[in-house]
């Protein structure tokens, strides 16, 4: 099955949803292959599968945005805490320096 995905808990769980729903979207692709190259007629069963198909692309791209999305902000926060790290570590030097050589 496929569908909008819902709003991640974590990327861990955004991680098993993809690759599920990359799982799902082999599985169907394969079904299809095989039942075109079997002189498949069109079956209700390969219409399925291919509305399964076009689902689980569709959440594929919204998963792959998600996943870039919360890359990006653990990202965004690893630089801000190294930033953070880098400043504290100026005024800490800056006071052991006045403390010898100041005083």
């Amino acid at each position: 099955g496929g569908g909008a995905p819902a709003p991640p808990s974590s990327s861990d769980d955004l991680a098993a949803r993809h690759a599920g729903t990359v799982k799902s979207l082999r599985e169907d692709v394969a079904a299809l292959l095989s039942s075109t190259s079997g002189g498949g007629d069109g079956s209700a069963e390969a219409d399925g599968r291919l509305a399964s198909s076009v689902l689980n692309l569709a959440s594929l791209k919204s998963l792959q945005r998600l996943l870039a999305h919360a890359s990006s902000s653990r990202s965004d926060a690893s630089r801000s805490r190294r930033e953070e790290a880098e400043e504290r570590s100026l005024v800490l030097e800056a006071a052991v320096y006045e403390r010898r050589h100041l005083r």
